[in-house]
């Protein structure tokens, strides 16, 4: 019995000035999201959460949430979605994301 080979279909090769680079909305998100420190009464850890807001608009949700006696509701940039009782929020720490650092050097 004798087999026939097929040869193999190559594509052809792209370089970087042919080929557009497109952003994913994970790119996206990185580079507006907010990184925030939630500290909750009656609970030694902290909440940390990454979201698309604004802190203007994160100022504005706490407020309302603790002059209503609500519930705060935060949505994480990974698509979770975080309920915190306004009574029993300690505070909220807004800042920048930083970014995660590889490796064991000092720098």
């Amino acid at each position: 019995m004798t087999e026939t080979k097929k040869a193999a279909v190559r594509k052809p090769r792209t370089t970087a000035a042919t080929t557009k680079r497109s952003t994913t909305k994970s790119e996206q998100t990185r580079r507006t999201a907010l990184e925030i420190k939630i500290g909750v009464q009656h609970s030694p850890r902290e909440i940390t959460l990454d979201v698309d807001q604004s802190a203007d608009d994160l100022q504005k949700a706490l407020t309302e949430a603790t002059t209503n006696g609500t519930t705060l509701v935060l949505d994480d940039v990974k698509g979770r979605r975080v309920l915190l009782p306004a009574a029993q929020i300690s505070y909220i720490e807004i800042g920048e994301p930083t970014a995660r650092r590889v490796g064991f050097g000092n720098s």
